[in-house]
């Protein structure tokens, strides 16, 4: 299962805790002072495969 899962992330492995925590940390430093209002995703590239495979259909 965590190779199935891992092959959902274009960098080849599920995130960490510690991904997350070094954008954020970025962001509360000053060479990110003029970042305003962007969305950054944190998400190893998942986001380019499009839609998420494990979405599902309402309708």
């Amino acid at each position: 299962m965590e190779e199935e899962l891992r092959a959902l992330y274009p960098v080849g492995r599920i995130g960490a805790p510690e991904d997350v925590a070094a954008v954020v940390a970025h962001l509360l430093s000053s060479d990110a002072a003029f970042v305003n209002g962007a969305v950054i995703p944190v998400d190893g590239g998942r986001a380019v495969l499009g839609r998420d495979p494990e979405a599902r259909r309402v309708v």
